[in-house]
């Protein structure tokens, strides 16, 4: 089932896991307290991983993903979650050397705008509304 969570505890337990650590990048564990502690952002999680939408305007969200589950299980996971953000502007930046966050994007609905240069390096922007 899913739900809205702000235990940071829960959170970082999956993102720390040994199946999805590896898939952010960055160094050292991750902790989202501060983001969760912003009641403007909205995460949500189930048995499978969940789905951060951190808030960058009124009924706009950048969307980050992290699942424990892999195919199938993680692409109905990610529809689940996007149905209830329905009625928002989700775009989500994907590393271009990602192909494999690129896939999962377009699967669970996201439309490509195109290659663009982010502080964090080339990215694939999807935009979903």
């Amino acid at each position: 089932m899913i739900e809205r969570t702000f235990s940071a505890e829960a959170v970082n337990a999956i993102l720390n896991a040994p199946t999805v650590r590896p898939t952010i990048g960055g160094a050292g564990d991750l902790d989202i307290t501060d983001l969760l502690a912003d009641q403007r952002n909205i995460c949500l999680i189930d048995e499978h991983g969940g789905m951060m939408f951190a808030w960058r305007g009124p009924g706009v969200f950048e969307v980050h993903c992290f699942f424990l589950a892999r195919g199938k299980q993680a692409i109905a996971a990610a529809k689940d979650m996007l149905e209830l953000m329905a009625g928002a502007l989700l775009w989500a930046p994907a590393p271009e050397a990602r192909k494999d966050v690129r896939w999962f994007a377009r699967k669970v609905g996201f439309l490509s705008h195109g290659l663009m240069d982010t502080p964090e390096g080339r990215c694939e922007l999807f935009v979903m509304r």
